[in-house]
């Protein structure tokens, strides 16, 4: 997750995954040592980035990446992944039960019928 915005905010469900981004290299054993320092260049740029906006050492930013931790809302908050964790309201008001429904639809996540 990189972010642009001066505030960033999350609904409380939101789950957050902190994972390097693969990648495949071909070519020769000289061109696949370039390509895998490249690729390690651009990973430390981004944890330097989220180190900057998160507060988190880079060092434990990339353990994390590597690991592949899960953060839920409260835990991105407090890593500083975001700023504020805000309510999602219902769209067919309180008390329906819809919003489940209609954050998955919106999503694009397809929901049985």
């Amino acid at each position: 997750m990189v972010a642009v915005a001066d505030h960033r905010t999350s609904a409380p469900d939101t789950r957050f995954h902190l994972a390097q981004p693969t990648e495949r290299f071909t070519g020769t054993p000289e061109e696949i040592a370039a390509q895998s320092r490249q690729q390690q260049e651009l990973l430390w740029k981004l944890c330097g980035f989220l180190a900057r906006r998160t507060g988190q050492p880079a060092e434990e930013i990339a353990e994390h990446m590597r690991r592949g931790r899960y953060l839920n809302a409260r835990e991105a908050l407090d890593y500083g992944l975001i700023d504020e964790i805000t309510p999602v309201k219902d769209p067919a008001g309180p008390g329906t039960g819809v919003s489940l429904f209609y954050q998955c639809h919106k999503s694009g996540v397809r929901v049985p019928s």
